[in-house]
């Protein structure tokens, strides 16, 4: 019969087997961060540069590749006038939604310039968060639990009703997956009105002004 290989011949082909898989990984993720750095390379000779009007939409453009949160550039200059910048980008991509720039400092909207509003907002995001995941959740549930009892290979090619059945079925499927997706949005928001206190706290203690590039 064939013999066995030995257990350190089958682990030297796995290791074989892998290595340009590994290699390629190794690839992407000194890639990605040196695309970082020189994204933030660009970013500050950009900035150094205002008074080319194009500079401010690429400035933007670069601030949301880096930082995934979409801002203008009058945004990003009172972001970085912060005695911690980054803090302060942590802090503002999860209460931008609370935030306005007005003569170059982060200031409410007027919507939450009211303290009773935030207080507010504090307890009824949450609660609308939990009661919205489990709407979309049990949704998604019920669909679910209804195409796999109602629809098999047999029932979906039926030839009388095959083009019926293939709709219905797709239809549900994309509905079941779509209130997955706004369960999960919901369960992950990370949206906070306290965020938002914070930041405009930190600004207040700083006394920051926006700096200038030239």
């Amino acid at each position: 019969g064939v013999q066995e290989a030995p257990l350190w011949v089958v682990s030297m082909y796995t290791i074989l087997a892998f290595l340009p898989l590994i290699k390629l990984f190794h690839h992407i993720l000194h890639s990605n961060r040196s695309y970082k750095v020189q994204s933030l390379e660009a970013l500050s000779n950009v900035l150094s540069g205002t008074e080319n009007i194009s500079n401010r939409l690429i400035a933007e453009q670069l601030f949301i590749n880096q930082f995934k949160v979409r801002v203008d550039y009058e945004t990003i200059i009172a972001l970085l006038a912060f005695e911690a910048p980054t803090k302060a980008i942590n802090l503002y991509r999860n209460s931008n939604k609370y935030l306005k720039t007005a003569k170059g400092r982060l200031v409410y909207e007027d919507k939450y310039q009211c303290l009773k509003k935030r207080r507010l907002e504090k307890y009824v995001r949450p609660i609308r968060n939990l009661i919205l995941y489990w709407f979309f959740a049990m949704i998604a549930g019920f669909i679910g639990l209804y195409v796999y009892r109602s629809f098999n290979i047999d029932t979906i090619f039926h030839t009388n009703n095959v083009l019926i059945n293939g709709v219905l079925w797709a239809l549900c499927s994309l509905t079941s997956l779509i209130c997955v997706i706004l369960a999960v949005k919901c369960l992950t928001d990370t949206t906070s009105i306290k965020d938002a206190e914070a930041l405009i706290s930190v600004g207040n203690q700083y006394k920051s002004t926006p700096k200038l590039y030239y």
